[in-house]
């Protein structure tokens, strides 16, 4: 499942790259499905660069280190069988709905989602989604790419 990453950074690599290896190297720690999507965002309106990732990884490090403090004194209080277990499924959800701003990167989305589904049992651990998402954001690729006659 951590290979995410790879596509995370290849995504923001057009924007992270105008900086030099050190700040690369630095950058690279703040890449996390939350600093990824909403950099993405702001990148696909042109109005941030690199130092907008920089703020928004600070700022959720941060955020993360308090609610893991957070855990850690008030999770005992929390009773068993709460439900807390799809939070971080919901969690994607949310981040995904951010980054779908129009109806073909709903379709692609829409076409992860199945193939993810599709493929769980096909295929062995965690392979189902990254290989879904690399099916569907082919497929979205070679769409617009036709629609547009390139």
């Amino acid at each position: 499942m951590n290979l995410r990453f790879v596509l995370m950074s290849s995504a923001l690599s057009p924007v992270l790259r105008k900086k030099g290896p050190l700040w690369q190297l630095l950058l690279a720690f703040f890449v996390v499905d939350e600093s990824f999507a909403v950099s993405s965002v702001e990148f696909e309106r042109g109005k941030s660069d690199a130092m907008f990732f920089l703020g928004s990884g600070l700022a959720l490090y941060f955020i993360w280190q308090l609610s893991t403090a957070a855990g850690i004194w008030f999770g005992p209080l929390i009773p068993e069988g709460f439900g807390l277990e799809f939070a971080l499924s919901a969690s994607f959800i949310g981040l995904l709905a951010l980054l779908i701003r129009s109806r073909p990167a709903a379709l692609v989305g829409l076409l992860a989602a199945i193939l993810s589904l599709a493929l769980y049992y096909a295929l062995p651990g965690t392979w189902a989604p990254l290989i879904a998402a690399l099916i569907a954001a082919t497929i979205g690729v070679i769409w617009e790419q036709r629609k547009r006659g390139d």
